[in-house]
């Protein structure tokens, strides 16, 4: 595995739980969601998730990146990048469905971009390219939408939906 790899989870990690504004996923006592995760951060070691007093049971957001198959970009060979997000939400509040729930948490994670006259995201992901240190880049627009599907099995209780985003990452320079 490429060290980029670790650097964009960490870069995604630090985008959603920063995402702190009026709506956000993290906004000061209305927060949309209890934790974000991936394998380098499970929930029992997020201090977010410790510090306001959430449980597993709340909604929460997991990720992955994975690195497929070579690309032909532009000018050389890169890496194809896919992250899906998983958004995990129960009927904690029975006046709000937990679909609803769902939705909202996608939209932040999908981010503004399509508001924005530069069409650079001031939150989300959908075209944010992050900024990777070395000798790798992330090609633009960045990541790109590719994609909303249910998690089955889903229940009147429990829902999740997947979100996914695909990216290009190159050698710079080259």
């Amino acid at each position: 595995m490429a060290y980029w790899i670790q650097d964009i989870e960490k870069e995604i990690y630090e985008r959603l739980t920063g995402d702190t504004g009026s709506g956000g996923l993290f906004a000061s006592g209305s927060e949309l969601v209890s934790s974000v995760w991936t394998d380098l951060v499970p929930p029992s070691s997020d201090p977010w998730w410790h510090a306001n007093g959430k449980d597993a049971d709340d909604p929460t957001i997991s990720f992955v990146v994975r690195g497929t198959s070579l690309a032909d970009t532009t000018e050389s060979a890169g890496r194809a990048l896919e992250v899906v997000f998983t958004v995990e939400c129960r009927a904690f509040d029975p006046s709000t469905p937990p679909g609803e729930i769902i939705n909202a948490i996608l939209n932040r994670i999908e981010g503004d971009w399509f508001d924005q006259a530069s069409q650079v995201p001031t939150f989300g992901i959908d075209r944010w390219a992050p900024t990777l240190d070395g000798d790798y880049a992330f090609e633009l627009p960045g990541f790109e939408w590719a994609g909303v599907e249910p998690v089955v099995p889903s229940s009147a209780e429990r829902r999740a939906k997947e979100i996914t985003f695909v990216g290009v990452v190159h050698q710079a320079g080259a």
